[in-house]
């Protein structure tokens, strides 16, 4: 039986487990958020997972494919950080 804890390591896990099942489609939706926070709300409210769910994704490196991210890593290739 598992924990009805929101942050249950089980819970959690289910969140990677589901963020690795469909990688393209994660990394399509973090693509398309302007930054991390619109990137933690849109993993909440497409695949119903919790704060501390979508936090351990987004722990995961994905949030690097944000485009405030991707900004940063071409500002500072330019020199320009």
């Amino acid at each position: 039986m598992t924990s009805s804890r929101a942050s249950d390591p089980y819970n959690v896990l289910a969140a990677i487990d589901a963020a690795v099942e469909n990688p393209v489609i994660l990394v399509q939706l973090l693509h398309s958020c302007r930054d991390r926070d619109s990137a933690f709300d849109m993993l909440q409210r497409e695949f119903g997972w919790n704060e501390h769910q979508a936090r351990a994704v987004m722990d995961m490196q994905f949030r690097r494919v944000v485009e405030e991210d991707r900004q940063l890593i071409r500002r500072q290739l330019e020199g320009d950080d």
